[in-house]
């Protein structure tokens, strides 16, 4: 389904909302490919900012990561990935972080 603000979503719907399955494009900013409840990120999914290939992976609820997950910065020939426990999108208690 293509949306008046360059959003593309392939994927499931129940009652007019995404659900289940799906892949949301926008405007070649960013890509979701996960599961949906409700019209909102909610479970398993990755998140990637095109722009600058940093992406977010782990368990969703109602739009934001949370609990657990893993997260990617790419700068230059370097970069910064972080797995373990996350607290609104951000990382928060037990983890590694590896620099590189």
């Amino acid at each position: 389904m293509r949306y008046s603000n360059d959003e593309i979503y392939k994927g499931n719907f129940i009652d007019d909302k995404r659900n289940g399955d799906g892949v949301l494009t926008v405007n070649k900013k960013y890509i979701y490919d996960g599961k949906w409840n409700n019209d909102k990120m909610h479970g398993e999914g990755t998140f990637t900012l095109f722009k600058d290939r940093r992406w977010h992976k782990g368990l969703w609820e109602e739009g934001e990561l949370k609990k657990y997950g893993k997260l990617y910065w790419p700068k230059n020939s370097e970069y910064k990935e972080y797995e373990g426990e996350i607290f609104e999108g951000m990382m928060h208690g037990s983890g590694v972080l590896i620099d590189k």
